[in-house]
């Protein structure tokens, strides 16, 4: 299996949409994440149960229980952390607001995303909070159609990245025209953080 599938839609009608219309700028773009195999290489939520003694979900006070070193490997090693905090940063720098969804608890990935020193790309600077799509509706399709109609942001303007090719079909039918990336159960590469980002460049230039 290749390390990605790259599913990116109406690229050059973005492009040319961007160009003609003064209401499409930098800050009605969106780039939403998956959390486990996607931000992290490792399963974190399945880890932590299973360190814990197959507790149903795992919690905040479990997350902050790990060492950091542990931290570091389920993200896959300080290389692979570098890679996506120069994706994240460079994201932050071009005004795409980066959002995580995902099946796991918020507690539990703000304190990896804090261990790591990715927080921050993640937070909103008006008042800190963390941007977390919230986990109540029943597929991650409509929680992203969700987040960004609340926003106003057009699906041609997002780009949805996962492992887990059940939630990209999801995301794709419920917001027809919006970009993707599938990875694999390793989590993104540093190819796939490249590939992420020029999107954007091209996109928006």
């Amino acid at each position: 299996k290749n390390d990605c599938q790259v599913i990116i839609r109406n690229f050059q009608q973005d492009t040319i949409r961007v160009r003609g219309s003064s209401t499409n700028s930098a800050a009605s773009l969106q780039a939403v994440f998956d959390f486990d195999n996607t931000l992290t290489q490792e399963m974190v939520f399945n880890d932590l149960v299973r360190t814990f003694g197959g507790t149903r979900e795992p919690n905040g006070e479990m997350a902050r229980a790990m060492p950091d070193q542990w931290w570091i490997h389920e993200f896959g090693g300080k290389d692979r952390i570098a890679a996506l905090d120069w994706m994240l940063g460079t994201l932050r720098g071009m005004k795409v607001k980066c959002y995580i969804c995902s099946m796991n608890v918020n507690e539990v990935i703000m304190e990896g995303l804090l261990r790591v020193g990715l927080l921050k790309h993640f937070q909103r600077s008006e008042d800190n909070r963390i941007r977390i799509i919230p986990r109540g509706l029943p597929n991650k399709g409509m929680r992203v159609r969700q987040n960004l109609s609340t926003y106003g942001v057009a699906a041609s303007k997002a780009v949805f990245v996962d492992d887990d090719a059940d939630n990209i079909t999801e995301v794709a039918e419920v917001n027809p025209g919006i970009n993707q990336l599938h990875c694999s159960a390793q989590g993104l590469t540093a190819m796939d953080c490249k590939t992420i980002v020029s999107h954007f460049q091209k996109a928006f230039a």
